[in-house]
């Protein structure tokens, strides 16, 4: 594989990471898709986007990242919908059924990639098998090039089918890749999916096999294992068997694909996770496995050919929908807010700290103050202790270590009279966050 090949494979189109942004400023209190994308700053060659260049970059579908960006940015999303109590379901649900009504991505890519198909289309018996089967892997090659998808099983009978795909990434890229959700931003998706083609979703989508290991999916030291028995906070909940073995028993056939064979932790009663809210191991699932494999169930039901695709030729014709506008809004108006900055000046000659041409702090409240917005330019820090500017060799050291505290709420308050729209706020003993409505900067004279 050459360098160019190489490189392609490892990016991803954004038209994922702009579903997720654009949900985020629907969906989510204003300031929260700031906050979220504040801490996910991308390296595109030597240059580090953020801010507003980062969501720039984001918003234009047509560019890409690198596929281990857009993983680690998913593997944040639960972490961050937790911490502000959104449930997880109902958020992911809102990403897949929104903005796009199903899909996620937009109409263009569906029918770009549809159309090699659509005689095929309009006179199969079965749409979804169909489409499933040809149109979803060519759709996934067209934005993840990496990702294989094959349909390694289906059985038709009495109107009702039932399939199982493969996912596989490259294995050159796989130990290099976090690990990611199946279940949210695939399975979930995939149930939602015919909504997008005027269809009813699919009965059920569950999880055969996940690349995940049930140690990096639940709290630590809640799994235990006794010989080829596994525990969950001292529970039965699965065993140890080989992947091929596991495979066999669900009637999937791994021959011809050189899928290696590796133990595997089969569950037997499915988890849910008491912090997350929902169910996050599966009921007979094989965890660290080599591939992912998804199963689902829908009943035959042929599209009639007069009502096929209506409703995406529909909406590309029309153009954007109301709540992709208001979404538009938004990020133009944040991106005009993370554009404007607030530069301090500080002088060391007469330690001093000045925003706009007037004197803002003096002495042990300037060096403070200095410290704090220093450190929150080099690396994005808002979450402070006392003991990072009394111990660890800043400027404020030696000046202001034994009255620290004290000198902190002088600041404080003197931000409040002259700046209030940056604070200092306590959030815990001997703790505190900075904030700040946009960019700083920081000149030293």
């Amino acid at each position: 594989m050459s360098a160019t090949q190489s490189n392609r494979e490892n990016k991803i189109r954004n038209d994922v990471l702009k579903l997720l942004y654009a949900t985020m400023l629907v969906e989510l209190p204003a300031g929260q898709a700031k906050e979220f994308w504040r801490h996910r700053p991308l390296k595109d060659g030597t240059t580090v986007l953020k801010d507003a260049e980062l969501l720039r970059h984001i918003w234009d579908e047509s560019k890409h990242v690198d596929l281990a960006y857009m993983l680690s940015v998913l593997n944040a999303v639960e972490p961050f919908l937790v911490s502000h109590g959104i449930p997880t379901l109902k958020f992911v649900d809102k990403l897949i059924a929104g903005l796009n009504k199903g899909a996620m991505i937009g109409v263009g890519p569906i029918l770009g990639a549809m159309a090699p198909f659509l005689r095929f289309l309009f006179s199969s018996k079965d749409v979804l098998h169909f489409a499933t089967k040809n149109v979803l892997p060519y759709i996934l090659r067209k934005i993840v090039p990496s990702l294989h998808c094959q349909m390694v099983k289906h059985e038709a009978r009495a109107g009702r089918a039932t399939s199982v795909l493969l996912l596989n990434f490259n294995t050159s890229l796989r130990k290099a890749l976090p690990p990611y959700d199946p279940y949210l931003f695939f399975a979930r998706p995939l149930q939602l999916g015919p909504t997008r083609i005027g269809m009813a979703p699919l009965e059920e989508v569950r999880l055969l096999s996940d690349a995940r290991t049930v140690d990096t999916i639940i709290e630590k030291g809640l799994l235990t294992f006794d010989k080829n028995e596994v525990r969950i906070r001292g529970r039965h909940a699965g065993f140890l068997v080989g992947f091929h073995e596991h495979c066999k028993r669900h009637g999937i056939s791994l021959q011809g694909l050189g899928v290696p064979d590796k133990r595997v932790v089969e569950i037997s009663e499915s988890y849910v996770c008491p912090t997350r809210n929902r169910e996050v191991l599966s009921k007979g699932c094989a965890y660290g496995a080599p591939i992912c494999l998804l199963g689902f169930t829908y009943k035959v039901k042929p599209q009639p050919t007069e009502h096929f695709l209506t409703p995406i030729i529909h909406e590309s014709l029309s153009g954007k929908n109301e709540e992709w506008q208001l979404a538009c809004d938004r990020h133009a108006g944040l991106v005009r807010e993370l554009e404007r900055k607030i530069v301090f000046v500080y002088r060391r000659s007469d330690e001093t700290v000045s925003v706009d041409g007037r004197r803002l702090v003096k002495s042990a409240p300037a060096l403070i103050l200095a410290d704090i917005v220093r450190q929150h330019v080099s690396t994005g820090k808002v979450e402070f202790t006392n003991r990072d500017f009394t111990c660890n060799g800043n400027g404020s050291r030696g000046v202001v270590s034994e009255n620290f505290s004290l000198r902190l709420q002088r600041l404080s308050a003197i931000l409040s009279e002259k700046l209030p729209e940056i604070g200092i706020v306590k959030t815990g003993r001997g703790q505190f966050r900075f904030r700040a409505p946009c960019r700083v900067v920081l000149e030293e004279a």
